[in-house]
């Protein structure tokens, strides 16, 4: 984990643990992404509880957030989770 500011991220969580929802949550979840194609949902979703907000998420640095989001996306839709997006994007799913 990097943190924007690195002094405040010595008090912050140095590892996150991503959490996998429930069958059902990613079913919801993969459609709630088909409408609004807002991947940071999906990130929020994936996160452990006492991190599951967007302040939280604007702490991280840029490439931290983007390694974190690449994994949520793979827990939610699979190994092949960029062609998945792909087909969503053009309304293939």
């Amino acid at each position: 984990m990097e943190y924007v500011d690195a002094r405040r991220g010595r008090a912050l969580p140095q590892a996150i643990k991503l959490v996998r929802p429930s069958e059902e949550g990613r079913r919801r979840l993969r459609k709630q992404y088909a409408d609004t194609l807002d991947a940071q949902i999906i990130l929020l979703a994936c996160l452990p509880a006492a991190n599951r907000t967007e302040s939280f998420l604007a702490l991280l640095t840029s490439a931290t957030k983007s390694r974190l989001q690449a994994a949520s996306l793979q827990l939610i839709f699979g190994e092949e989770w960029r062609s998945e997006l792909a087909k969503l994007a053009v309304g293939e799913n």
